[in-house]
């Protein structure tokens, strides 16, 4: 297997319901019918969705093409830990039925303490995924560990529309080795449509204002080389601040950082067993970014 397909099979969770791309849920169906029957099919995850739009979606995959034997991959934003336990009957409805065209892969919940984790974790079966979206400030270990302790995964938020949305490269590398210390699943979100770090504007409109935003394929190198035990913190730091493209490579087996390496195998692993996914609004420029670079 490519290293750039260990990488990116799978990756982006497809997010156009939320800003900046802000779509109608009628054009985010139609976007990810197209997606998942395109080329770059393979690097797509799962549809986001609010649980107050489960109805209307599963009524719109219908016409999408979506069946019972092609069942498209959905998680769940199912809010804070008492709306989790009052949204877990809406969520039951569509995982237990047979004839279902949506397949519940995860849920995604947010929590601040580890009560919240363990109200989280008692709502939803282990059958499915149960992403609990912290806090990446103060230091998150103890609520990692939580998570872990009730065998779900931690999710951080990793951008927005403004600026202040977006975690430093410290807090964000701190974040992804305290996963990997404690080998607990997690998935970022936001502000990753991009490729490369780099200043971007935070908005589709033409005034929008600008900012440093991480890139998705910093934050796969940096967790993969955590769980090799290539780099350390001070290292993936670092690693999550540059900006250069041409020091991020990945060709046949390997894929690097100057001179951190991981081989596919390593890759996939670390995907496996630590960084299941990123959110993104867009799926058409994180694929075309890639292309560019050369990679996919």
């Amino acid at each position: 297997m490519p290293a750039a397909r260990a990488a990116f099979e799978g990756l982006i969770d497809y997010a156009g319901l939320y800003p900046p791309a802000s779509l109608p849920l009628e054009i985010v169906v139609r976007n990810f019918a197209t997606y998942r029957s395109g080329a770059y099919g393979w690097m797509l995850g799962r549809l986001i969705v609010p649980v107050e739009k489960l109805v209307k979606l599963e009524a719109l995959a219908a016409d999408a093409g979506a069946t019972c034997d092609r069942r498209w991959p959905v998680s769940v934003l199912v809010g804070g830990a008492k709306a989790s336990v009052a949204n877990r009957d809406a969520i039951q409805r569509v995982a237990a039925a047979p004839e279902s065209i949506l397949k519940i892969q995860s849920v995604e919940a947010v929590a601040t303490t580890p009560l919240e984790v363990a109200v989280v974790a008692e709502a939803y079966p282990t059958t499915i995924d149960r992403f609990v979206e912290i806090p990446s400030d103060p230091d998150p270990a103890e609520l990692i560990g939580a998570i872990g302790g009730h065998a779900c995964a931690a999710k951080i938020r990793s951008g927005g529309v403004t600026g202040e949305a977006f975690p430093s490269p410290a807090r964000l590398a701190r974040f992804l080795a305290r996963a990997v210390a404690a080998r607990v699943p997690m998935k970022a979100t936001a502000g990753l449509h991009h490729a490369i770090r780099g200043d971007r504007r935070l908005t589709y409109a033409a005034d929008s204002a600008s900012t440093t935003m991480h890139g998705f394929v910093n934050v796969v190198l940096a967790a993969t080389l955590l769980m090799a035990g290539r780099i350390d913190e001070g290292l993936a730091e670092a690693l999550l601040d540059d900006d250069r493209p041409e020091v991020f490579k990945f060709g046949g087996r390997a894929g690097s950082w100057l001179n951190a390496v991981v081989t596919y195998t390593e890759i996939a692993h670390a995907r496996g067993i630590v960084l299941r996914s990123i959110g993104s609004c867009s799926f058409d420029e994180p694929v075309s970014e890639l292309a560019a670079l050369g990679w996919v």
